[in-house]
């Protein structure tokens, strides 16, 4: 509900404005008569919409309460229904790291670690889940255009009895076309994602597994992107499978990866891995054609994979964050049936 405060907000210090200049300057007198209907009109929204908010503690500007949304806004009853039962989901706990170095790519990256609700009053270790670009997947403020919301989906999860821990491993903003890439590519550069997977395994997965209760093996393993990362996860279970159990492989750049059709034709997936694949339909015709092609290599291998494709999925956060407790449900009730 930040935008309608900050609408309010903005619409006291612009009639606070023009009170000013009535009151001090005398300029209400200049008004028309067709211009004093629009200043009563503004008058009556500020009395309705802005000045309760100067009643209110500046730090309680985001935390308005259900009763005090309703009245503000008018919403259905359904609306308010699933609004309380989000509100009773208890929440997980999100920890910055400081930057680790990894010693293979030559450089250093900030992980995102997602815990689940109850972990601090437990002694319970937990499966998991480690994906691409974590500045994307907690926090709208760090994202490139919006955020996947991966905790909120966890903490559902968790609430289902399904609690997960998440690591998101930063990217490397320019760099990050070379690192999420497995192949060198003659119009793009080098391709830096073999390095940046073996320091994904071999000094980050350590890192978390020394500091975390962690279950082992790859049944609890997961990994997860979109776009180049939905890319990397493939090549990742791909090439690890006996690190990796399953993969959320969302909107993969095939078009940037020709020796991925080749390499996943003569390699072939586990017979028992999980693996989701999700496409758009407003992703392009490329995008939409190489995912239809990898599909006809892919569904022979394994049992336990699923393609869906999307109509209007757009190319977007928002998209991977409708689809992802879609995945992950599936991910698991196909593990448990697998078991």
């Amino acid at each position: 509900m930040q935008p309608n405060v900050r609408f309010t907000q903005l619409l006291l210090e612009h009639w606070k404005t023009a009170l000013s200049f009535g009151l001090v300057s005398g300029g209400f007198c200049t008004l028309s008569h067709k211009q004093i209907p629009a200043l009563l009109t503004g008058f009556a929204a500020l009395w309705v919409f802005a000045l309760p908010l100067q009643a209110r503690p500046a730090n309680t500007a985001t935390n308005l309460s259900a009763e005090t949304e309703v009245k503000a806004t008018p919403v259905s009853s359904t609306e308010v229904s699933k609004a309380k039962a989000l509100a009773d989901v208890p929440t997980g706990q999100v920890i910055v790291s400081q930057p680790l170095a990894l010693p293979t790519l030559g450089t250093q990256r900030t992980l995102r670690i997602y815990l689940p609700p109850g972990y601090g009053q437990s002694t319970r270790r937990y499966p998991v889940l480690y994906m691409h670009d974590g500045q994307n997947l907690f926090d709208a403020a760090t994202s490139f255009a919006d955020e996947w919301g991966v905790d909120e989906t966890l903490d559902q999860l968790a609430q289902e009895g399904h609690p997960f821990i998440a690591v998101g491993i930063d990217h490397g903003n320019e760099a990050r076309i070379h690192e999420l890439k497995p192949f060198d590519h003659p119009k793009y550069g080098k391709g830096d994602g073999k390095a940046y997977l073996h320091d994904i395994i071999n000094t980050v997965m350590p890192h978390i597994n020394a500091r975390y209760r962690t279950l082992a093996g790859p049944a609890h393993t997961w990994i997860a992107g979109s776009s180049l990362g939905g890319l990397m996860s493939h090549y990742a279970a791909l090439h690890h499978s006996n690190v990796f159990g399953a993969a959320v492989i969302f909107s993969p750049a095939y078009w940037i990866a020709e020796p991925l059709f080749e390499e996943t034709r003569a390699q072939s997936f586990a017979a028992d891995q999980r693996l989701y694949f999700l496409m758009g339909g407003a992703e392009g015709e490329e995008m939409v054609a190489q995912f239809q092609r990898m599909q006809v290599i892919v569904q022979p291998q394994t049992a336990t994979s699923r393609f869906v494709f999307v109509p209007d999925g757009e190319h977007r956060e928002h998209f991977w964050r409708a689809q992802l407790p879609a995945a992950l449900s599936w991910l698991l009730t196909t593990g448990e049936r697998a078991d």
